[in-house]
């Protein structure tokens, strides 16, 4: 797993999080949001709407 990571990191500048959609999906939801608007120097707001992350969600995939 760990070389995976490397690899990830290294040769595209991406990382995994893990996070706790379960207990705390809109406070992930705000976190995506927050990250999205600061990497597309606030282009892209609200990425995420509203309901758009529940506590069924099991993974979001997130490119800016």
């Amino acid at each position: 797993m760990e070389s995976y990571l490397s690899l990830l990191r290294d040769s595209y500048g991406a990382t995994i999080e893990s996070v706790d959609f379960k207990n705390d999906y809109e406070s992930v939801r705000q976190q995506i949001n927050a990250w999205v608007e600061k990497v597309t120097e606030s282009k892209i707001k609200d990425l995420l709407p509203i309901g758009g992350v529940d506590d069924c969600t099991s993974l979001i995939l997130v490119n800016a």
